[in-house]
């Protein structure tokens, strides 16, 4: 059975693990841009992806909309990382986000995970 769990070992926490996504100078930082939404990421030495997520509030104005866009973002990673290579993702999240239903959102992202995972 596999484990569908999101410990704390697979999540970016830390400002250091943001800035190595961010202030890469090595040129290995990629990204895949929508509408809604970017996803920049970097191999990491673990054996595991890891997630950060980033909403700001000029972009997603109320704190219920912007917890509920990044517990689906969790969600949809959390049920997708055992396709993932080893990666450090930073997902940024733009103000058009808001205007999906959660259906769309999930579908959007899931379909985003694919690709970085061709990449």
């Amino acid at each position: 059975m596999s484990d569908f769990s999101f410990p704390k070992r697979l999540r970016l926490t830390a400002s250091a693990g943001f800035a190595r996504v961010f202030q890469d100078k090595s040129g290995l930082t990629k990204r895949i841009k929508t509408n809604y939404f970017v996803l920049l990421f970097i191999p990491n030495a673990g054996a595991y992806p890891r997630l950060g997520v980033v909403i700001s509030k000029k972009n997603i104005h109320g704190a219920c909309r912007r917890n509920c866009l990044r517990r689906i973002a969790r969600e949809s990673f959390r049920v997708q990382k055992q396709l993932l290579n080893s990666f450090d993702i930073v997902l940024l999240i733009y103000n058009k986000a808001d205007q999906l239903s959660k259906f769309e959102w999930r579908t959007i992202l899931d379909q985003q995970w694919k690709k970085l995972n061709a990449a």
